[in-house]
């Protein structure tokens, strides 16, 4: 292994044994951030080197991109430009001490316009990175491919490790000489930043193990440990249940149920998403956002809704309330929040501009407790109140602000448990003590913490929707019975114009209905495949999936809701389902398997 070197005089080539070659660009100035700042180039024939131009205002250059001849000259033109720059700003400046310097030259070796030799049959190598030769520049130019952006993306000169530091000059050159050109006339490619290769590890920094994704804790987080909560990472750290001594969670999450049915619960439901919007336009900005009408809403008053992308698939719901007749409380799903408020800000700033409204993430400013079951009034009526909790001054989804155990506070009287429930808004650094408050005035009550699996039962039982978990990417409205609701309202929203889609109106698709076994002791799982009939076995087309189920410690039996083709059309029908190798069969039944009268709900 060998390399040839031919003296750049003339003089006989040089014959090298070697294993590697480091190629250098050569002491060639470094005008980046003159041409990321827009200042034009002009290529400088003797010294073989593109120098600085035209500069924007403001921007001095000095040293070797200056064309300083020597490190005397460039000390000497950094100190009379600093000293320019100083007296723009109004100040006159202090002649430094320059340094004492040899006189070396920061040219030398220079040599005068480089010869393109054609003719030659070797090889001629121009960026040694990217392995592009002269024969590829001369194939570039036969192409078309002249402007010098082109050339570079055709021969890939310049776009390798190095970035053109070693090869840029010689491809600005060749081309020049191939097409007739100066060099300067040929110009350059864009300078972009950073002119310092950057490595992924430094933009990770130390993102790695338990800073990879910094763990988010509740703000009672304590207030929970205290209770031996079972947590598990929804993006939050959160209790899953509150087993007790000698109690397996299967039995926790089950009396947790049964205390919420028949006493009084809470859940921390800080995570969920709280996104205030507010402005003269506001009600105006979410109505084309929802599905529901909001204008119409009072203050004062909640109302769920769902919001859909332009294809009329459901993205998300929640409640949203209107706290003035300028200012919204949208509550989004959890895991839903940063998107929405993404997608909002989107939407208002590029779509809408002319919307006079604002949206504020408020996720982390606001600790949420949820108090339902029965005696859910009596315990929030204990914690002391300004706000009238009877049912005719604060109904089912009606929302009032004042004090509550000394605090500014939210009540809302919403419920994704299917009981009487209060969710309580303080201030996230009032959160740990406002829920060793509720533990403290609950206890008389029979008080109950409920965790996540617990809510996710109570929310079945009741027929609730979980957007993710019993609706894809399919999804609409009507699928889950919100089609009314969308096809009444008069005004357009986003995915309005979708829902008339004919894929959207036609039959035959999947629709949310509640499913038991026929044998009530038969355990249901997620994931299982319905095929309409008694007896029908695969190979199948699938009439539809279970979506969520568990066992209900209210009903005593096992329920599932699932996503069933035709599915309203079918209640009371037997299924078969398929789930793995087990084969059973289920009955389609309504969605809400407690109080399907909602009589606890304006309780």
């Amino acid at each position: 292994r060998a390399v040839r070197v031919a003296p750049s005089d003339g003089s006989r080539p040089i014959r090298l044994s070697c294993d590697l070659l480091a190629v250098s660009g050569g002491w060639a100035p470094r005008v980046h951030l003159a041409a990321h700042a827009r200042g034009e180039l002009r290529f400088d024939e003797h010294r073989q080197a593109f120098l600085p131009g035209r500069l924007p205002d403001g921007m001095a250059v000095a040293g070797q991109v200056a064309g300083a001849e020597s490190t005397e000259q460039a000390l000497a033109q950094g100190r009379d430009a600093a000293a320019d720059l100083c007296r723009a700003l109004g100040r006159e400046p202090r002649p430094p001490d320059l340094p004492v310097v040899g006189a070396d030259s920061l040219w030398a070796g220079r040599t005068g316009t480089v010869e393109v030799d054609t003719g030659a049959r070797a090889r001629q190598w121009i960026d040694l990175a990217h392995d592009v030769t002269l024969g590829d520049a001369e194939l570039a130019v036969q192409e078309g491919f002249v402007p010098v952006e082109h050339f570079k993306r055709y021969t890939t000169t310049g776009m390798s490790v190095d970035q053109g530091k070693t090869g840029n000059l010689n491809a600005f050159i060749v081309l020049g000489a191939l097409t007739g050109r100066d060099t300067g006339a040929v110009g350059t490619t864009t300078y972009r930043p950073p002119y310092v290769p950057v490595t992924l590890g430094a933009i990770a920094g130390r993102r790695t193990g338990e800073f990879y994704a910094p763990r988010r804790f509740l703000p009672a987080h304590a207030v929970h440990q205290s209770l031996n909560a079972r947590f598990e990472d929804y993006g939050w750290q959160r209790p899953d249940a509150y087993p007790e001594e000698g109690e397996s969670l299967e039995d926790a999450i089950r009396r947790e149920v049964l205390a919420v049915r028949s006493g009084v619960g809470v859940f921390d439901n800080s995570p969920i998403g709280k996104l205030e919007v507010f402005g003269p336009d506001a009600a105006e900005f979410l109505n084309r956002l929802y599905i529901n009408d909001v204008p119409g809403l009072a203050v004062g008053r909640a109302r769920y809704g769902m919001m859909l992308n332009e294809n009329g698939v459901i993205i998300d719901d929640g409640v949203f309330a209107r706290l003035a007749e300028d200012r919204f409380l949208v509550n989004t799903t959890s895991a839903g929040v940063d998107r929405i408020g993404g997608m909002m800000e989107e939407w208002l700033q590029c779509e809408w501009p002319g919307l006079r409204a604002v949206v504020d993430d408020a996720t982390t400013q606001w600790a949420n407790f949820t108090v339902a079951g029965p005696r859910a009034r009596e315990l929030v009526a204990a914690l002391g109140t300004d706000v009238d909790l009877d049912a005719e001054a604060l109904p089912h989804m009606g929302v009032a602000v004042g004090s509550l155990a000394g605090l500014e506070a939210r009540i809302a009287r919403v419920s994704f448990s299917g009981e009487l429930s209060f969710e309580l808004n303080v201030p996230a650094r009032f959160g740990a003590g406002l829920l060793q408050a509720i533990l403290a005035a609950g206890e008389p009550f029979g008080l109950t913490p409920y965790g996540i699996e617990a809510l996710m039962i109570l929310r079945l039982e009741k027929g609730y929707l979980h957007v993710g978990s019993d609706t894809d990417g399919s999804t609409t409205p009507d699928d889950v019975g919100w089609g009314r609701v969308a096809r009444r309202k008069q005004s357009d929203f986003i995915g309005r114009r979708s829902l008339d889609r004919v894929a959207n109106r036609a039959g035959g698709r999947n629709q949310l209905v509640g499913l038991q076994a026929l044998d009530a002791a038969r355990p249901l799982r997620a994931g299982g495949h319905l095929l309409v009939g008694e007896n029908r076995q695969p190979p199948a087309l699938t009439d539809g999936w279970i979506t969520s189920a568990a066992f209900s410690p209210t009903l005593g039996r096992h329920i599932a809701l699932g996503m069933l083709k035709d599915g309203r059309e079918r209640l009371g029908s037997v299924l078969t389902v398929c789930d793995e190798d087990d084969r059973y069969r289920v009955k389609v039944v309504p969605s809400a398997f407690h109080d399907p009268e909602n009589q606890k709900l304006g309780a």
